[in-house]
Parts: structure tokens; sequence; C-alpha cells
């Protein structure tokens, strides 16, 4: 039986040109998912530079559409308006699996709605841990909860990743898989070096305390880094320092070791799950305890206990972006029903709470009655809220049906499939 691929929207506010870890992600599993015989489209907003259609290696097509961006490359909310646009790729790609990614995406929030709407299978990959207390994270979190009680299934870059989002979005664990990506040093280290690169609000702080000291010989700002040129700045140090309050992942954490470079980072969030503690020094999220542990750092290099030079080949066989792939495929053929439960899950979730009474093979239900129940559980005024934007989504959709008829939209031409060949496919 010939091996089935899949047509693949990945959608995302946040995707190049602009540098990030998310958008690295999504262009690198793209990339792999490729090269494994599937078809890629990438769906983000438009750059000033950058509109319209655009190809990237492998053939990824990159659709750049025109919406306003209002916070952090972030666009405006706009719930119905994109749907019309959206159905269009959707049906000139002939897309088999919508996969959105980050939380703080309205893109991706939107494209999920609407790929459910549409009878599409839809995943949802979370990058980033958010609490429970703040008001941007109360109304993030009930968001999260309305979009993710409909989605066919869940990724996570870290179990503590997962922990958080199953917490946040109200999900029964099994719907969920994880899928792994300060210079008062100088007074007791006085030959110590600073790089520091990227920019951002904190950046004038710093050049006013590099000012103030007269450290200008000993630290060097970069200011923004293009990706491509990343590990060309990340070989010329020794020590890599990570000071993060809050992380899923952190995929910098794992460029930095493949560089040769000994890791010091704050003990937070899926950050201790990333690298072995032979390649990194752990500190709580204080200024002195980041200061000991960074001199802790230069003392081992300077006494030949730590082996950098063994890094790179040891992530490499810990992280491979084929494995991410591979993994992620065997997600999106447990939700399309190419696997059995069993093979998908390890067991028979046919009959458990996250399916809502459902007895199938343990892919959703497209019914518009089904999908009310799941959102009507969201809460006492939110379920009725949501159950509200499904059906205006769901008439929406059946309004372009009959306005817009499929036979009128061209189908795209595809790049040229490329034939993947493998003994262990499954």
């Amino acid at each position: 039986m010939p091996r089935r691929t899949y047509n693949i929207a990945m959608v995302s506010d946040f995707f190049f040109p602009q540098p990030g870890g998310v958008e690295s992600h999504i262009y690198q599993l793209a990339t792999k998912l490729v090269d494994r015989g599937h078809k890629v489209v990438v769906i983000t907003h438009a750059y000033p530079d950058r509109k319209g259609i655009r190809y990237l290696t492998n053939g990824i097509k990159v659709y750049h559409v025109p919406f306003a961006i209002i916070y952090r490359s972030a666009t405006f909310p706009t719930v119905f308006s994109f749907f019309p646009m959206f159905r269009n790729i959707m049906i000139r790609e002939q897309i088999d699996i919508v996969h959105g990614h980050a939380s703080l995406s309205s893109l991706c929030h939107e494209a999920l709605l609407h790929g459910r709407s549409m009878g599409l299978r839809t995943v949802f990959t979370d990058h980033s841990l958010f609490g429970f207390a703040e008001a941007g994270s109360i109304l993030t979190n009930k968001l999260l909860k309305f979009i993710l009680s409909d989605v066919d299934h869940v990724i996570c870059v870290s179990h503590t990743s997962k922990e958080n989002t199953v917490l946040r979005a109200a999900l029964d664990p099994v719907m969920v898989s994880v899928i792994p990506n300060a210079v008062v040093i100088l007074e007791n280290h006085p030959n110590t070096r600073f790089i520091i690169a990227g920019s951002g609000p904190k950046s004038i702080d710093l050049e006013q305390m590099i000012e103030q000291n007269v450290l200008q010989d000993k630290v060097e700002m970069l200011g923004s880094v293009r990706h491509e040129q990343v590990r060309d700045v990340m070989v010329r140090g020794h020590i890599y320092l990570h000071p993060s309050l809050t992380e899923a992942f952190g995929t910098v954490l794992v460029e930095a070791a493949s560089c040769g470079l000994y890791v010091v980072c704050t003990a937070v969030g899926g950050i201790p799950e990333v690298l072995p503690g032979h390649m990194t020094v752990f500190a709580k999220p204080e200024e002195d305890d980041l200061v000991v542990a960074t001199g802790k750092a230069i003392s081992a290099l300077r006494a030949n206990k730590v082996r950098t030079e063994k890094f790179h080949d040891q992530v490499k066989a810990m992280y491979s972006w084929d494995n991410i792939a591979k993994r992620t495929e065997r997600v999106y053929k447990g939700i399309m029903g190419d696997i059995t439960e069993a093979e998908f899950y390890g067991y028979d979730v046919g009959n458990t709470a996250a399916w809502n009474g459902e007895s199938h093979s343990g892919v959703r239900s497209f019914a518009l009655i089904d999908r009310l129940k799941r959102y009507y559980g969201c809460g006492v005024w939110a379920g009725k809220l949501f159950c509200l934007c499904a059906v205006i989504d769901y008439l929406l959709f059946v309004f372009c049906e009959w306005f817009w008829p499929r036979d009128g939209i061209d189908i795209a031409r595809e790049w040229p499939r490329k034939i993947y060949h493998s003994d262990d496919d499954d």
C-alpha cells in the first residue's frame, strides 16, 4: 500500500522574515515535512517589503495576508473577516490539515476555528508558558480554551509546557503530545568579555549601564541579528548566558550547545528538560545566583573540566528535525484516522471524556451539534458566546460555499513532491 502524504497549512503571525524561535520552528518543521513527501504552505501576515505569495526552500509557499499588526507582530483579531480569504487558500491548495502555532497569534486561532467549520483536521502547537492571574493571561487562556476545545490534537514543546497548556485550556492530557525545540561578574573575572545580541525595550538601559560603568571595552552590543548570522556570533564565545524568567523550551539553548558553548541558565519552565547536566549550570532566577552560576562556569572552563568540543555531536544525536517531523507526521496520521486509536494513544480512548461521549475511532466529529456541545462546556457565559461564534462561522462558511462556488476557484499547481524512502515510516 503506498504511503499517504498530506497537504498541510502552517498558520501563525510569527514567521520569517521576522527572526525568532517560533519562526524557526515552523520553517524547520515545514522543510523536513516536505522532505518526507508532504506539501506545506505557510500563512502569515504581510510585511512592508513582503506581500502576496513567496516561495522558500523546497518549494514551501508562503501566503502573506494583508492584516494590520497591533502588537509584537500579532495581527488585529478579525474573527470572521479572514474566513473568505482563508477558505480560498484552503481550496486552492487542497489542504487536509491546518496546523496553528503560538497562543498569541490571532491568525492561528482564527484558522483553527475556520478549519473546523470547513471540515478540516486541526493541530495546535503551543510554544510558550502563561500564568493564571494577570488580566492578559486570563483572557488568553479563555480564548485558548475556546479554540482548543474543538481541535483534533495539541503539541507542546516540553512536559512543563504540556502541564501548563492542559491546565490553561482544561484539556484531557491524552489529547496533548510532547515533541521537543548581569555584568557584576566582571569584578571577580576581569578578563571576561560580553557579547550581547538582540534588541528590545531593555537595550537602552543596558547602553546607559555600560556608559555609566565605562565598560565599552568589555561589553559589545550587536543589536538585532539575522537568524543565519546566529551561529557566527555564538562561536565567538565560550559561555551562553540565558537568564529567562519563564520559558517553555528554549531553542536557543540547543543552538548554543551545538555551537560548543557552556550554558548558564535559570531553572524555570521547561528549561531543565532541554539539555543534560554536563552542558549546563543552573541558577535561580535571581541576580546573585546568576552571578555565582556564571562564575562556576568560568572556573570549570578554565580548569578544563568541561569538554565543550563534544557538545555538537551530542546535541545532534539528541535533537533532530527529521525526528521531530516524523513524530509530527504521526500526529497527523492519528487525527486523519490513518493509524488505529491504540497505535496513536497507546490505549483505547474512544469512550473517554476527551471525546465528550463520541464513540468512534478517536477522530473528532465535524457535526455542528457535537462541536457546539464542546464549546458549551467552556463556561456559563463564555460557552454560550463561543457557541454563537461557531454558529456564525458555520453560516458564513455556508454563504461562501453558495456565493463563491468551489468549482470557480482555481487549484494551484503543486511543486514537484519528493519521494521519501525509509525503512521505518511508521
